[in-house]
């Protein structure tokens, strides 16, 4: 990147797809199969589970 501007974009773009990808915007369970799977490598997908899981188990 020439800019610290263009990182910032970019990074954000970034964060933005996976974050659809990753089920933060809408539920998987309507999305498309090539949707889920690839929803499994992005970091979003693995803090919605923890953060579903620490609620439905009552963990700290």
């Amino acid at each position: 990147m020439k800019t610290q501007q263009q990182l910032n974009n970019v990074s954000a773009l970034i964060v933005t797809i996976t974050s659809l990808m990753g089920g933060t915007f809408f539920p998987l369970d309507i999305a498309p199969e090539l949707v889920r799977t690839i929803a499994k490598i992005t970091p979003q997908i693995w803090a919605m589970l923890g953060l579903i899981n620490a609620g439905l188990n009552n963990s700290p």
